[in-house]
């Protein structure tokens, strides 16, 4: 049985060649600094963006270093609070393989754990080949879950003060950005991509 909308209800209802379909969520890697001989990378994935995040610009790696300790989470909370930058949602992408899916969501747990423990934060900047002008993604834990992370995005402002994140501390290490980038294809503009 099919129904019809009455006439004055069918110009509420775009047709379907009009109506917008859901963006694909961002998929790639961060490859975490924590001990810069032994770089660590998880893969993870970004949903439910809150505000214009702009993620078909962002890279398909994100090279993740901590800062600060003591009371920098809850400076960040409040000046996310009071500044309402664009947000998302981190989350440990699932893989293929059972134990790479599992060592992969610990390791994801872990770090937020770590920051969390640590009243840390962590930031990536945007790497210059990526045309955005603001300063990158500052990442940061939230006490409800260790399986995500909020990113806060800066597409065309700098970090806030008092990170003490200067534009010479946040220059990502082009080896490791390279290393990821050159490892994936994509397989839509969207951020689907492919692990080597």
């Amino acid at each position: 049985m099919a129904l019809r909308l009455t006439n004055h209800l069918e110009s509420l209802a775009p047709p379907p060649a009009a109506q917008v379909t859901g963006s694909k969520p961002w998929r790639g890697t961060f490859t975490v600094m924590t001990d810069h001989s032994n770089p660590q990378v998880l893969y993870v994935s970004a949903a439910e963006t809150d505000g214009d995040n702009r993620a078909n610009l962002w890279p398909a790696n994100f090279v993740v270093q901590a800062v600060g300790r003591g009371t920098v989470l809850s400076e960040v909370n409040a000046w996310v609070q009071r500044n309402t930058p664009p947000l998302c949602m981190f989350m440990p992408e699932r893989l293929d393989y059972v134990d790479d899916n599992r060592a992969n969501e610990a390791n994801f747990r872990a770090l937020a754990s770590m920051l969390l423990q640590n009243q840390a934060v962590a930031f990536s900047p945007w790497h210059p080949a990526n045309r955005l002008p603001g300063a990158g993604i500052l990442i940061y834990p939230t006490p409800s879950s260790n399986g995500l992370l909020v990113g806060a995005i800066f597409l065309t402002s700098s970090f806030p003060d008092f990170l003490g994140a200067t534009p010479a501390l946040y220059r990502q290490p082009i080896a490791y950005q390279d290393q990821y980038q050159n490892g994936q294809t994509a397989e839509s503009g969207n951020g689907y991509y492919q692990y080597m």
